[in-house]
């Protein structure tokens, strides 16, 4: 028996100064929700309340120090998206490590980080290039004293903690494999969606598509102008991502004002669904067990009790982590009888039909073992040679014309533009500056034998000093 599949889980959501627990349990490819416990300004009640109210709900679950996830507020956590071909996969982590210090301000000393991928088939990508898997990569950074003075309030108030993620990493991880089908990915529909997490005072968005990833906090009440803000952040999004806009994509709505977004929305081109559409146990549990306001909650105690989900992710250090399985004695219950009926296998053979089909046995594995070993190391050189031919050469391919690209560009941009950033995933440039005008460099790059359709990806602001930033997609002219 899968062990994985009789999971239990408990996720906690502490936006907004209150405290939600939801308790999901897992039972093979159905969940649903045990309980939950809210304890509101969870700060101010203190941390001897707070262990009461939260050893009260474990007690009454049947539950000791089960695998918590607290997801941990936007606001408080820098998310980064990269997108890397699956020949790297092996050596990801050196990957993502190589390019970190260039996607935080911070000190290489004062942040915790993690990443987590996702592999999706290449055919979900609508401009799919040579190739049959890409990997998608979300990367959160979070300040070491935000992350240390949070897991010391859950271990001063006896609360086990077994992983810190990211609201938006809750959401996306719970919903990018139903958001389709309601069960599975399905790469014949749209490969883009939105989820909008409403709460009372602010909106995320979180705007999905392979290789990249929109995620913003949208801070609201109920007036017009709010809302308005809302539906002006979706198509920019829309932008963002490249969305056709005219599709009709999945927008997903949860939260307890999602009422009024959905409202805010309904004209537009989406294909608005609520979070119980993809999961139905939140539909079917008591009011007491689940409310509109615990999507987040949900989604952390559904990666909890299912831990194999994408872009599970944790910024909790390990020797901080609380966690004590349920079944931890199962196995070796599962050893001890099988040991037992081994022995009675034993006793019932005859000794010496067993001793010489034993030292039949051996000298048979070590007639072969020279062959099998000479077989398995050369297999294991021709794979390794084969791996670095294959990323030897996709490094030859790829290499050189990020080069001309720069090249093109340095001679393009005039003195007064400056460059932040730069990004290329083969097809497409995109970067972000600032300069005394920046409308005129979309008919310079226009103009080049490299480039064609420029864009505004954003719009242009000012900043202090009065330049324009801008942000430039533009795409790179085959056969360059």
């Amino acid at each position: 028996m899968n062990l994985a599949l009789l999971q239990t889980g408990i996720g906690i959501d502490i936006e907004a100064g209150n405290l939600t627990a939801v308790c999901v349990k897992r039972q093979l490819n159905r969940c649903r929700v045990l309980d939950r416990v809210e304890i509101p300004n969870y700060r101010a009640a203190g941390s001897a309340e707070c262990h009461r109210l939260y050893s009260a709900f474990l007690k009454r679950n049947g539950l000791r120090i089960p695998w918590t996830v607290v997801a941990l507020p936007r606001s408080m956590v820098l998310m980064r998206w990269l997108s890397f071909p699956a020949a790297v996969e092996k050596e990801l982590a050196a990957a993502v490590q190589f390019q970190l210090e260039s996607l935080h301000p911070f000190e290489p000393d004062a942040i915790y980080w993690d990443y987590a991928a996702w592999k999706r088939p290449r055919r979900a990508f609508k401009d799919a290039a040579v190739g049959t898997e890409r990997i998608e990569v979300a990367v959160a950074i979070a300040e070491k004293k935000y992350i240390d003075e949070t897991a010391t309030w859950f271990q001063g108030a006896g609360i086990g903690v077994s992983q810190f993620t990211v609201t938006t990493t809750a959401l996306l991880g719970a919903v990018a494999p139903r958001v389709h089908t309601g069960g599975s990915p399905d790469p014949r529909g749209s490969a883009a969606f939105f989820v909008l997490d409403a709460r009372a005072d602010a909106v995320q968005l979180i705007g999905h598509a392979p290789g990249s990833l929109v995620s913003k906090e949208i801070h609201t009440t109920d007036t017009g102008e709010d809302l308005a803000a809302v539906r002006r952040e979706l198509q920019l999004a829309r932008s963002e991502l490249r969305v056709d806009p005219e599709e009709r994509v999945p927008l997903v709505l949860c939260g307890g004002n999602a009422a009024v977004i959905s409202e805010a929305v309904a004209d537009m081109t989406f294909d608005t669904r609520a979070i119980e559409t993809l999961f139905p146990f939140m539909r079917s549990a008591p009011e007491d067990h689940c409310s509109d306001q615990d999507a987040v909650a949900v989604t952390a105690a559904f990666s909890a009790a299912d831990r194999s989900l994408p872009y599970s992710l944790n910024l909790l250090p390990p020797e901080k982590r609380s966690y004590q399985s349920g079944m931890i004695y199962a196995p070796a219950y599962a050893l001890a009888g099988i040991i037992l009926l081994l022995l009675i296998a034993v006793g019932v053979r005859g000794s010496y039909q067993d001793w010489r089909y034993q030292k039949f046995i051996e000298q048979q594995i070590q007639s072969l073992q020279p062959q099998l070993s000479a077989v398995e190391e050369a297999e294991q050189h021709s794979r390794q040679a084969y791996e670095r031919l294959t990323l030897l050469e996709q490094t030859r391919k790829t290499a050189t014309l990020p080069l001309e690209v720069l090249g093109e560009l340095t001679r393009l941009l005039p003195d007064d533009a400056w460059v932040q950033g730069l990004q290329y995933d083969g097809t497409t440039v995109s970067l972000s500056g600032y300069a005394k005008s920046a409308s005129p460099l979309l008919e310079t790059l226009a103009a080049s034998p490299y480039f064609e359709s420029p864009q505004f990806l954003s719009a242009i602001s000012k900043s202090g000093d009065g330049k324009e930033l801008f942000r430039i997609g533009v795409r790179v002219r085959k056969g360059r």
